[in-house]
Formats: structure tokens, sequence, C-alpha cells
């Protein structure tokens, strides 16, 4: 929601408040219906279920993200090609070092200078 939209609201008697008519609708709440406040520094937010549904529901379908499933498979098969391709280099250079292990010994110790 783009638009503030602002409406004092007095306390009544036993500490009750009465919800503007303009809110309720935007809300999508009627009598028996819902809503849960939420304290956050001071401010507080009124949510509705319709509204909480809504912002699930475009969690796991996308909303203004993207396709946000979609965007996790492809980066799930980025992430393994790129393991596979440590794993082939990894394999590669034991491929390519011919030595014995006392001659891979004797290098590790002489490039320690010992």
């Amino acid at each position: 929601m783009t638009d503030v939209v602002r409406h004092p609201v007095k306390i009544g008697p036993s500490s009750r408040a009465v919800i503007p008519a303009q809110v309720r609708e935007l809300l999508g709440v009627g009598e028996g219906d819902c809503i849960e406040f939420i304290l956050d520094g001071g401010e507080v937010r009124v949510v509705s279920a319709r509204l909480r549904m809504t912002g699930i529901w475009a969690k796991n379908h996308g909303g203004d993200a993207g396709e946000s499933a979609q965007d996790v498979r492809e980066l799930r098969a980025q992430d393994a090609a790129l393991d596979e391709t440590k794993w082939e280099r990894t394999l590669g250079q034991d491929a390519v070092d011919t030595r014995t292990d006392d001659e891979l010994a004797a290098d590790l110790l002489g490039q320690l200078g010992v």
C-alpha cells in the first residue's frame, strides 16, 4: 500500500478502540474476523489474515522479487556445477603428479628447509 491513511481514534470505555470503516475495508475485515497488532520499535502495524495470506502467497509464488523457487533451483545447479569443477580439478592434479610418497615427502621437506 503506497498511500498513507491516518484516522485518529479515541480510546473508549474498557480501553476499546473502534477501527474506522475505511481501515476495515482496506484490511478486508469485518465482524468476527481476526487482526494482528505487530509492535516494532515503537510503531504498530495492523495485519489481517487476508493480508498475511497474500504476503505468504507472494513469497511462495515469486511476488515482486521474481520466481523464488526457480531462482533457488538455478543457484543450486550453479553450486553443483562449481562443486563438480572443483573435484575435476582436484582429481586432475592427482593424476598428473606421478611422484612416489618418498619423493613427495622429500620435496615437502625441501620446501620447508629441512
